[in-house]
């Protein structure tokens, strides 16, 4: 008897049509599907599955979003693999959309360290690559063990700079970063490989990315007007110089020097420095119906957003630059004196206006929630108010009604130099909707 016989309560003399099946909407076909936006959302973005929507009906990314950036961009994709995008590309891959600042990167070769630039210390060179990574073997001196490099140009005394790289054990769990010439990280910063503590170095921090890989980074400052070297050993934890056995060593790569004191994100360089520069994102505006000025985005007039709007934030949201602002969205008057925008600020997470709105600032509920976060703000009837995953909705009142909006900025703000710097899963724009839908949204 067939499987089919077999789950049955009748013998079927032919070859079954379709398979009976439990599920409800099944007739042989696909499913019915739900929509993948808000049923209330007027124009959404799923940046990490490259689907895009306004008015209802899906459209190409270029139909919703355009990008200004006088510089191609590498961007991990979910596999951490960099993927090359042109100039005036949109700032996505499979990870997310990266709305990005302009970042210069002053180390040459920052991964082909077979250059002269870089000093090899009782090191060679493994012929073999892992992923995007070289492998430092030790020779077998009774020595330290390691690579030494300087920046492009030269330094300023208290000029601060961000040293970074990716690093994985080969033999040896530990590693150490240390500046000297005319730069200093204060105390080495020292690693250890196998669980990512640390010690020393000056605003360290070290980032698990998986199989065993750690970002590494720490800050500098100029000690006077001269060169920004960077010197790199490894070894196991509390031994960095030692009889090296010509096989152990560890995995470096993605290295890094920027100015100010956080990472953005990693520019790879060869021969000299190299600049991406900022990514202006907005959306393409339309044209109001009633006086034919712009309006952010077709259909925004006529949907009555100028009384009223939500806007649904998936992002992620690591407090990365501590007192420097960043923005995931803001909406703008056409010389943008007058704008709602969703902001970092000083360690605070939070929705401002302008002054002309009343200066009003709402705190996101929770403050800043490191990593992937779900957050909503709504402007209706001159109430600002925000909600944040798993919180509860705050509000003021103090907002009156915005001048008509002209231009919705995803990421950043050329004039207001509020790039986000960070990854931006979905937005999406609704009219108002209450606590409890926000809620709902923000919680799902």
């Amino acid at each position: 008897m067939s499987m089919i016989e077999r789950k049955t309560s009748f013998q079927p003399t032919g070859a079954a049509g379709w398979p009976i099946c439990l599920m409800p909407h099944w007739r042989g076909g696909a499913p019915v599907q739900a929509n993948w936006w808000h049923r209330e959302a007027l124009l959404a973005s799923d940046f990490l599955k490259g689907r895009f929507m306004r008015g209802g009906t899906e459209v190409a990314a270029a139909e919703l979003l355009a990008t200004t950036r006088a510089s191609s961009i590498s961007l991990p994709d979910n596999r951490g693999v960099l993927q090359a995008l042109g100039i005036n590309a949109l700032p996505q891959t499979t990870r997310g959309l990266f709305p990005n600042g302009q970042v210069t990167n002053l180390i040459r070769y920052s991964e082909d360290l077979t250059f002269s630039n870089w000093t090899k210390d009782a090191v060679t060179l493994s012929p073999l690559h892992y992923r995007y990574f070289t492998k430092l073997v030790e020779t077998e001196a009774n020595t330290v063990h390691g690579l030494r490099t300087s920046a492009s140009g030269s330094i300023a005394e208290g000029e601060v700079r961000r040293v970074s790289m990716d690093v994985k054990a080969a033999g040896r769990n530990s590693i150490s970063i240390g500046g000297y010439s005319s730069f200093s990280v204060g105390s080495s910063l020292y690693v250890n490989l196998d669980d990512g503590s640390f010690t020393g170095g000056t605003n360290a921090k070290v980032t698990p990315l998986g199989d065993g890989i750690f970002r590494i980074e720490t800050s500098g400052v100029g000690t006077a007007n001269g060169t920004a070297s960077v010197s790199i050993r490894f070894g196991d934890v509390g031994n960095y110089s030692y009889e090296g056995d010509g096989e152990s060593g560890v995995l470096i790569g993605r290295v890094q020097m920027n100015a100010g004191d956080y990472f953005p994100f990693y520019v790879p360089t060869t021969s000299a420095a190299a600049t991406t520069l900022a990514s202006d994102i907005r959306t393409m505006p339309g044209e109001r119906p009633s006086d034919s000025a712009a309006e952010p985005f077709p259909g925004w007039e006529a949907a009555g957003l100028d009384n009223g709007f939500t806007v649904l934030m998936d992002l992620n949201c690591a407090d990365v630059a501590p007192g420097t602002t960043r923005s995931p969205v803001g909406l703008y008057t056409v010389n943008n004196s007058r704008f709602i925008r969703m902001e970092i600020a000083s360690g605070t997470w939070r929705v401002r206006s302008s002054p002309a709105e009343g200066a009003t600032n709402v705190n996101m509920p929770g403050g800043i929630a490191g990593g992937r976060i779900r957050a909503a703000v709504r402007f209706a009837d001159g109430v600002l108010s925000a909600t944040q995953t798993g919180a509860a909705s705050v509000a003021s009142a103090s907002a009156i009604a915005p001048a008509p909006f002209t231009r919705l900025y995803v990421g950043n703000n050329a004039t207001l130099a509020a790039p986000w710097n960070d990854w931006i899963y979905g937005l999406q724009i609704c009219p108002p909707l209450s606590d409890v839908e926000l809620l709902d949204w923000v919680n799902a």
